[in-house]
């Protein structure tokens, strides 16, 4: 299952104590490298993509494997480059994603650094993507074997230099491989926990209420806060809005929730902006499918690239494009960059 390693290198693996990165060590181990892991303590003893006793599993299964285990305190990093960003996405009325981030600057920043400090060449981890390497050595991101758990959505926005030094052992299988895998080898973690399970989670920083208005301006109600709204969501208003309404629009600048039907909830032209290209993009526009959040099927659309931003049009009207979501372009599996929606 293991993606191609090029170097001899030792390898740290980012353990959560869900199953995917515990199989990802296993797996790296029984191929006869030389194998340590680290666990980051993000927040009041969170490990990254873990929460709870991820620590405490991450080093059981680590004991289990006689692997040497670090931990790795980041709970600064994390502060700084994941919750205040959050934060601040909710105060301008955006819906965050905050594994974007994570991984980002936290596994592939932060923990990285920290694993290259300590002797690692690379970093793997139990998400489902893979690595190839293209024409000219260039690396290409690819979505995982398993569609079901592919990931490579989360993983758009790393740097060319970070996928590089990425390795994916559990990418090129199946969820039900990594439970056959955690079994056989009798790993101390449930077979189905998954880093995706284990989330963080934290309260927004202090409400202001505000009113819920139609399309037309005209007040329905009040509201106890933007940050408990995004855009598509149905219920949780507390007013008679006349038939089924959804949140189409938040409004920080005067601190309103926007209702409206099904179809004034759904958009065909979006912008995306603050794109990092993995294959630079050719002048002019080209087609694509773009992917508008996790778990949601692929669109065939129209781009036209302006740098680092792009004008998106979507062959059919989607439901809920979201602003502060990340737009993530595809060529058939291959990842070629990913954005934020405006």
């Amino acid at each position: 299952m293991e993606n191609s390693v090029t170097d001899t290198g030792r390898i740290a693996v980012a353990l959560s104590g869900g199953v995917d990165s515990a199989v990802a060590a296993a797996l790296l181990q029984e191929a006869g490298r030389e194998v340590f892991a680290v666990t980051a303590v993000l927040d009041g003893g969170a490990a990254a993509g873990g929460a709870g006793d991820g620590v405490a599993v991450a080093r059981a299964v680590a004991a289990r494997l006689g692997m040497a285990h670090e931990v790795v305190d980041l709970r600064e990093r994390f502060a700084a480059g994941v919750i205040a960003p959050c934060r601040a996405a909710y105060r301008g009325g955006r819906t965050p994603n905050p594994c974007v981030w994570c991984n980002q600057r936290i596994k592939f920043g932060a923990l990285l650094e920290a694993a290259r400090e300590r002797g690692a060449s690379r970093l793997a981890t139990g998400h489902y993507a893979r690595i190839a390497c293209g024409t000219g050595g260039r690396l290409r991101l690819l979505r995982g074997a398993d569609a079901e758990k592919d990931q490579s959505y989360f993983l758009a926005m790393l740097t060319p230099g970070q996928l590089e030094a990425a390795l994916f052992p559990v990418g090129g299988g199946s969820k039900a491989d990594v439970r056959a895998a955690a079994r056989r080898l009798k790993l101390p973690c449930r077979a189905s926990r998954s880093s995706r399970d284990l989330c963080f989670a934290w309260t927004p920083e202090r409400e202001a209420p505000g009113e819920i208005v139609d399309t037309a301006g005209r007040v329905l109600g009040r509201h106890r806060g933007i940050q408990r709204y995004t855009v598509g969501q149905r219920r949780g208003f507390g007013v008679g809005a006349g038939g089924r309404r959804y949140v189409v629009a938040l409004d920080p600048a005067r601190n309103r929730v926007v209702l409206g039907t099904r179809e004034e909830a759904s958009r065909t032209h979006l912008r995306v902006e603050g794109i990092r290209w993995l294959r630079p993009p050719g002048a002019g526009r080209m087609a694509v499918s773009v992917q508008l959040r996790y778990a949601q099927a692929p669109v065939p659309a129209d781009v036209a690239v302006e740098g680092t931003a792009a004008a998106v049009t979507l062959a059919a009207p989607q439901f809920a494009v979201t602003p502060g979501q990340l737009a993530v372009f595809y060529e058939a599996d291959e990842v070629l960059g990913g954005g934020w929606i405006a």
